[in-house]
């Protein structure tokens, strides 16, 4: 009896390409990226525009800068700030 491999549909229609590793992010690149993905940063912006538009925010007066690298920089006790509605 010999043995055979299968393959599915998805790696007959996109053979791996070098370079692009789709095993990390399986909904962010090449054709079959995630079809919502447009519209998740859109409502994103609007919610933060809209956030702007009523709010103003300002750091801490007690807050106090120690950042801590982990790839990038982060406030090592986080990141006090204060958040008032803007009176129209």
């Amino acid at each position: 009896m010999q043995m055979t491999s299968i393959q599915t549909d998805s790696q007959k229609a996109l053979p791996m390409q070098p370079g692009i590793p789709r095993h990390t992010c399986p909904f962010s690149i090449g054709p079959r990226n995630c079809i919502g993905q447009v519209f998740a940063l859109m409502e994103a912006k609007v919610v933060l525009c809209k956030l702007l538009q009523r709010f103003s925010f300002e750091l801490s007066p007690t807050y106090a800068h120690a950042p801590r690298p982990l790839g990038l920089l982060r406030p090592q006790h986080g990141m006090q700030v204060l958040v008032k509605p803007i009176d129209s």
